[in-house]
């Protein structure tokens, strides 16, 4: 007798994003600039990466049709957010995802921004969805966006990640940031083998 089982596992992974002062960085930035989230991925698919990016000023011009001979150019600005593949680094590697992201008003209500499901592979990203500031922004000047995204990793190489290789490797990039910002620039570090 012969059985046979086959079970994927649909894998899900989310942020929490707080970003402080955007109504200055949507006066100072220029358009196009964006800020990126932490990665953040599944602990058992470490391979499928992903990030949030936010562009606090875009430019946006149309054109009002007026007659025959078009009409007066107008520009304005929104704040959009998308979302990035950064994992997947064989070529070969495609994965259908399911995303949410919406943020958070001041009642701790959701504020949906977008839900769609995509075709990533390395590079990959979304459009760019417009997110209504009028009613995500928080009163104590920060916006809270959160981003859920789910995906079964059909041809993507399923592992586990070793926990400690991981805070070995996040606490390595936190004190390398540190050095390169002078963060550390009062105090003196001593490595010993």
């Amino acid at each position: 007798m012969f059985t046979d089982v086959f079970k994927l596992e649909m894998l899900a992974c989310k942020i929490e994003w707080k970003l402080y002062n955007l109504e200055i960085h949507r006066e100072f930035l220029s358009s196009g600039k964006y800020f990126s989230s932490k990665q953040f991925y599944n602990t058992k698919c470490p391979s499928v990466v992903w990030e949030l990016r936010i562009y606090p000023n875009m430019l946006h011009e149309y054109r009002q049709q007026r007659g025959r001979f078009g009409g007066a150019l107008t520009n304005f600005t929104t704040t959009d957010i998308s979302l990035i593949q950064t994992g997947l680094k064989d070529y070969h590697d495609k994965l259908k995802a399911k995303f949410n992201i919406y943020a958070l008003n001041v009642d701790g209500g959701r504020v949906d921004i977008c839900s769609e499901k995509f075709d990533f592979q390395h590079g990959t990203q979304t459009p760019k969805y417009q997110i209504d500031m009028t009613m995500a922004c928080l009163l104590e000047g920060f916006i809270s966006l959160v981003c859920e995204v789910e995906f079964v990793p059909y041809n993507v190489n399923v592992e586990l990640a070793d926990e400690h290789l991981l805070t070995v490797n996040t606490l390595q990039k936190s004190i390398k940031n540190m050095f390169k910002q002078e963060t550390f620039s009062d105090c003196t570090i001593e490595a010993r083998h």
